[in-house]
C-alpha cells in the first residue's frame, strides 16, 4: 500500500515512535512481538528506511493507531503522527485513537506500563463470589490472560524507575510476577515484557497503593500532590481500611527499590473510623523491618459492562512495596486462604485483608494474618463511584 506522505514525515514520524519507545524503557524486538511485526520491520519504520520499491516504510493507519496505544502515546504525538502518515484525512475516530474492532481495550495516555500475557481479547467470564481467596487465587493463576495486570507507574520517584529502565514501580512490578503461578510466578517479571494499556472491560488486578498506582487513586477516592495523598471523605467507596499517604502525617523510613536504598514517608494504614495501625517499624538504621499488606476485592464498577458481567478489582498494596511484594506469599499460602475463606460470609463479592508483614528492608520474610473484612456496596454507591472516576481519570492521567 502506497502512502502519500515524503521522505521527510516518515523521518518525523520514525523519530516519534523511537523517543517514545525509548522513553518507555521498551526494545524494538518487544515492539515487535507486542504488534505482530518482524523487528527488522519495527527498525525500518523508525529510521524510515525504504524497502525494494524505494519508498519509505510506513505502516498502515490500522498498525499505526496499535502502535500508539502500546506505546500510551500521548495525544499531541498520536494526532501529529497521523497527521503524517495521512495528511488532511485524518478521522475523529482515529485522533481519539478509539476503535472497538482494533482494540478491545480503554487506554489511557501515560498512565503506565501494564504487565500482561497477550494483547488479545479475552474469552470473558467471572468469578463466583462465594469461591473466595483460595478461588480468587485459583482464578489468577488459571485464566491471567483474562485480566488486566496493572503496576503502580505513578510513583514520586517514577522519573527514577524510568532512568533505571524500570516502567513502574519495582517492588509493584515483582508483586505481579509473584502473583503468577509455577515458572510465570518464580522468575522476575522483565519490566517491559509484554506491555499493553489497561483495560477496565474485564477484571483488574493492580499492584500497589495510591501513593504508586494512579488507577488505584481513582478507584479509593484519593486526592493530592504525590506524597500528599488524601482521601475524599464522601467517596463512595468506603472499605475497613484505607492508606495514610500524606507525608506531613508520618515520620520518615528507608527501604530498597530496584537495590537502591531510598528515603521515603513511612506511610501506615487506617481503620474505618480513621484511626492509625502501629506504624511499619524500623531498625536502628531507620530501614524497615515491617509492612502491611492490603488485599482489596471489589466490583469493577469502573466500566458498565464488566460490572454488569460481576468482572471484579483485586487492588494488592502495602504501605510499601515491602508489603505489596508480600501478597505473592498470601495467595501460596493454602492455610492462610483457607483460614480467610473461614471468615468470609458466603457469597460475599467486597472483601478486604489485612496481613502484617515482617521484612529485611528489601524483601517480605515473614506474613501474619491479622483481619478480614466483608463488606457491601449497593448499586447506587458503584453508579457514583464510576462517576468520581470518570471526573477524577484527567486529574490523574490526562485523558
Amino acid at each position: 500500500m502506497t502512502s502519500p506522505f515524503n521522505n521527510s514525515g516518515a523521518v518525523e514520524l520514525g523519530r516519534i515512535l523511537q523517543d517514545r519507545r525509548v522513553v518507555l524503557g521498551m526494545s524494538q524486538t518487544q515492539v515487535a512481538a507486542a504488534l505482530g511485526l518482524s523487528p527488522a520491520y519495527v527498525g525500518l519504520i523508525e529510521q524510515a528506511k525504504p524497502r525494494g520499491s524505494g519508498r519509505p516504510s510506513t505502516p498502515t493507519e490500522r498498525k499505526l493507531l496499535q502502535w500508539f496505544e502500546l506505546l500510551s502515546m500521548p495525544d499531541h504525538e498520536r494526532r501529529r503522527g497521523l497527521e503524517l502518515l495521512r495528511p488532511g484525512t485524518v478521522s475523529r475516530r482515529a485522533l481519539l485513537g478509539v476503535s472497538a474492532a482494533l482494540l478491545p481495550v480503554l487506554a489511557f495516555p501515560d498512565a503506565g506500563r501494564i504487565i500482561a500475557h497477550s494483547t488479545l481479547a479475552p474469552t470473558l467470564r467471572t468469578l463466583p463470589p462465594e469461591e473466595g481467596m483460595n478461588g480468587l487465587r485459583d482464578w489468577l493463576w488459571n485464566n491471567p490472560q483474562e485480566i488486566s495486570w496493572k503496576a503502580g507507574s505513578e510513583h514520586r520517584l517514577q522519573n527514577q524507575f524510568l532512568r533505571d529502565g524500570h516502567p513502574a514501580h519495582p517492588a509493584d512490578i515483582a508483586a505481579i510476577s509473584r502473583l503468577l503461578p509455577g515458572d510465570l510466578g518464580s522468575r522476575p517479571v522483565s519490566p517491559t515484557e509484554d506491555e499493553i494499556r489497561v483495560s477496565l472491560r474485564r477484571s483488574v488486578v493492580t499492584a500497589g497503593s495510591p501513593a504508586s498506582d494512579g488507577l488505584s487513586r481513582v478507584m479509593f477516592g484519593y486526592e493530592g500532590a504525590p506524597d500528599h495523598l488524601s482521601r475524599t471523605s464522601n467517596h463512595p467507596i468506603q472499605t475497613p481500611y484505607h492508606w495514610l499517604l500524606n507525608a506531613a502525617d508520618v515520620n520518615p523510613a528507608k527501604y530498597y527499590i530496584g537495590g537502591e536504598l531510598v528515603d521515603r514517608p513511612n506511610w501506615n494504614v487506617a481503620d474505618a473510623g480513621g484511626s492509625a495501625l502501629d506504624a511499619p517499624a524500623t531498625n536502628d538504621n531507620g530501614v524497615l523491618v515491617s509492612d502491611w499488606l492490603l488485599v482489596t476485592r471489589l466490583r469493577n464498577f469502573l466500566n458498565q459492562d464488566a460490572f454488569t458481567r460481576g468482572d471484579f478489582i483485586l487492588s494488592v498494596a502495602g504501605a510499601h512495596g515491602l508489603g505489596t511484594m508480600a501478597a505473592g506469599m498470601l495467595v501460596r499460602d493454602a492455610s492462610m486462604c483457607r483460614e480467610i475463606d473461614s471468615r468470609l460470609r458466603h457469597g460475599q463479592a467486597e472483601f478486604q485483608v489485612l496481613v502484617k508483614v515482617a521484612a529485611d528492608g528489601a524483601q517480605p520474610t515473614e506474613i501474619e494474618l491479622v483481619d478480614v473484612q466483608s463488606f457491601e456496596h449497593s448499586e447506587a454507591d458503584y453508579v457514583a463511584a464510576r462517576a468520581f472516576a470518570e471526573a477524577a481519570l484527567p486529574n490523574v492521567f490526562g485523558v
